[in-house]
């Protein structure tokens, strides 16, 4: 992982956890590049669960660059707002059976982000698991008024042998 990359993670991430989000480089070097900027994330979450087998979480974030190194102020990138919903439950369809609905919604000064994603894991044995997952992502481009509509199925089946090794396929 680059330098840059590993510091907006270290930024961002951890108030996304689970998200998947492509982070274009732009974004990257605009808050690594010099150094100089000083980002501030607030950021509250929430657990509950409702039994052993079922749990909610959410989230909401706000990330903010302060910008006091004499850029223009008209070239700032607005705060970004982060907001997560996560239902999770195990054993709900089969036993050894997790399934994950994550919805999550993110507002840039350029662009809202909306993804739901279904992610569910079967224990088909003690060495096979097989894991489907669909994603479904909607993004408004506020810049050029366009919309994106984003589909991904995909699957992942992985394979242990003895406790060392293994093997992990995914397709998607």
């Amino acid at each position: 992982m680059r330098k840059r990359q590993q510091k907006y993670l270290q930024q961002t991430m951890n108030i996304t956890e689970g998200w998947t989000w492509n982070l274009p480089m732009d974004r990257i070097s605009y808050f690594t590049n010099d150094l100089s900027e000083e980002v501030t994330t607030l950021s509250v979450g929430l657990t509950h669960s409702f039994s052993n087998r079922l749990k909610l979480t959410g989230s909401a974030a706000r990330l903010e660059v302060a910008r006091d190194n004499g850029i223009d102020v008209g070239t700032a990138i607005p705060s970004e707002y982060f907001y997560h919903l996560q239902l999770s439950g195990n054993d709900l369809m089969f036993s050894g059976n997790s399934n994950i609905l994550d919805l999550s919604h993110r507002i840039t000064g350029s662009t809202r982000t909306s993804s739901a994603t279904f992610d569910t894991r079967c224990t088909v044995n003690r060495r096979w698991k097989v894991s489907p997952r669909l994603r479904a992502d909607y993004r408004d481009n506020i810049l050029d008024r366009s919309v994106q509509w984003v589909t991904a199925p995909s699957v992942k089946m992985e394979y242990q042998w003895r406790d060392r090794y293994g093997v992990r396929i995914e397709a998607g």
